[in-house]
């Protein structure tokens, strides 16, 4: 056989991810921090529609933007009750995809969601903007 390779329709052309963790010991603290790059990608013709229903004659862009995510979370440590505290943010530079991944919704024609225009390939990106979250981990019995 013959090796031979061909890019994946519709995937970033590259990507990129980072981690950094630092410690800092009298505290007891954990800082974790993560990236992600996310290099530009072909994307499927879709076309958004006039007022009257029709689609336009110009597609949305066909190549999406490299974007990043970054993630941060604080771990506490308390030896005394065996567990660890944690909070962090998601996103936390609030990046969202900038335009809706639908398309067709909004035919005037057909009730939202059954257009016979209506797509849901247009989705590259993160459509949620920042997160929180807080946690508990508590260790229960005994390893010594």
């Amino acid at each position: 056989g013959v090796w031979q390779t061909r890019r994946v329709e519709f995937a970033p052309q590259w990507g990129a991810v980072a981690v950094l963790n630092f410690e800092w010991e009298k505290p007891a603290l954990l800082f974790a921090y993560n990236f992600r790059l996310t290099g530009p990608m072909a994307l499927p013709a879709v076309y958004d529609l006039d007022a009257s229903g029709q689609p336009l004659p110009e597609p949305r862009p066909e190549h999406s933007p490299a974007f990043a995510l970054h993630n941060l979370q604080i771990t506490k440590t308390i030896p005394a009750w065996k567990c660890r505290i944690y909070g962090g943010m998601q996103n936390l530079f609030d990046y969202r995809q900038p335009v809706s991944p639908l398309t067709g919704f909004d035919d005037p024609t057909a009730a939202p969601g059954f257009s016979e225009h209506f797509d849901t390939a247009y989705a590259y990106s993160t459509l949620h903007g920042r997160e929180f979250y807080l946690g508990l981990k508590w260790e229960f019995g005994g390893r010594e």
